[in-house]
């Protein structure tokens, strides 16, 4: 109860901020007559407010199916970079409306895993939007970076924003866990336990580094990459046979030699078969035109008493 109870204080407190921008966002649109620039400058600001309620939601409504352990997942092969690349895409306004860098290094490696895509992508924005708020105005960056770590992919995100105590780096993935008022404006304290969650539901690991107050931070996650051959045997043997990868396998040679041998035989039946139709449908086109010619004097005859 009392865990319920700090959920809607906390909820109650973090969506006052966004609805009252809204609201007062929606007057000046009402009440004065302003530029195409302006006006799409405060409906940038009215979209923002929104995806931060619908983020905030979206956590909450996860956190408690997490808890559940009924959090539904979709995996399937996934390119890691391309997912990263969406998140960017996602977060560039945000990024760009407190004038904060953005940037996503490249990568040219394997970077196919097996995964639930919009599971994925909702922890890497998860990370990268806690960094945003987490930096300076103005001179705020945000790097997003994957490496290969074979057979693993580590996705990293770092910030050279606020940094994290070492004390907090303990807590920091734990439920509502908010490092003092400067980390605890507009988060709910969600977004880091929802993206450990789905990194583990993945059988990945998650983890945070930073030297400190004023210093920065780096977010780490692993997961594997997708490797046919392993997920074959692993498949099979969660089946419970030892059956090798079908690259492997070898038919006997006495099954070889008796195939062959079938093959061989089928030529001759088939010719066989031809020629028995063919002798069929000889004799039975003679008897057919015998019994015409009999019957043909019988048909004149009844078509003259007609």
């Amino acid at each position: 109860m009392s865990e319920a109870q700090e959920l809607i204080s906390i909820v109650a407190h973090d969506l006052r901020n966004p609805l009252g921008c809204v609201e007062g966002y929606s007057e000046i649109l009402a009440s004065r007559q302003l530029s195409p620039a302006e006006r799409e400058k405060i409906l940038a600001r009215i979209r923002s407010c929104c995806r931060f309620m619908e983020s905030t939601i979206g956590d909450i409504l996860d956190s408690t199916a997490l808890e559940r352990g009924d959090l539904p997942m979709h995996a399937g092969p996934v390119g890691l970079f391309e997912v990263l690349k969406q998140v960017v895409d996602a977060m560039e306004h945000t990024a760009s409306s407190r004038q904060v860098q953005l940037i996503l290094a490249p990568f040219s490696g394997k970077d196919v895993v097996i995964a639930d895509a919009g599971r994925i992508r909702q922890a890497v924005q998860n990370l990268v939007s806690n960094a945003i708020q987490h930096v300076k105005t103005g001179t705020g960056r945000v790097g997003i970076r994957l490496h290969d770590a074979n057979p693993d992919l580590i996705v990293e995100v770092t910030d050279n924003g606020e940094g994290i105590s070492p004390e907090h780096q303990a807590k920091i993935f734990d439920k509502f866990f908010r490092a003092g008022p400067e980390r605890a404006r507009g988060n709910v304290g969600l977004g880091l336990y929802v993206a450990e969650r789905v990194v583990s539901q993945h059988g990945g690991k998650i983890w945070v580094r930073s030297d400190g107050p004023g210093k920065g931070a780096s977010f780490y996650f692993t997961i594997a990459k997708f490797d046919p051959e392993r997920a074959y045997t692993d498949f099979k043997t969660r089946r419970g046979c030892a059956t090798p990868p079908p690259r492997q396998l070898e038919a006997p040679l006495a099954v070889l030699a008796s195939t062959k041998r079938a093959r061989g035989l089928l030529f001759p039946l088939a010719l066989a078969l031809v020629a028995a139709a063919a002798l069929f449908f000889h004799r039975s086109s003679a008897d057919f035109d015998g019994l015409m010619a009999s019957a043909g004097p019988l048909r004149c005859a009844v078509a003259d008493k007609k």
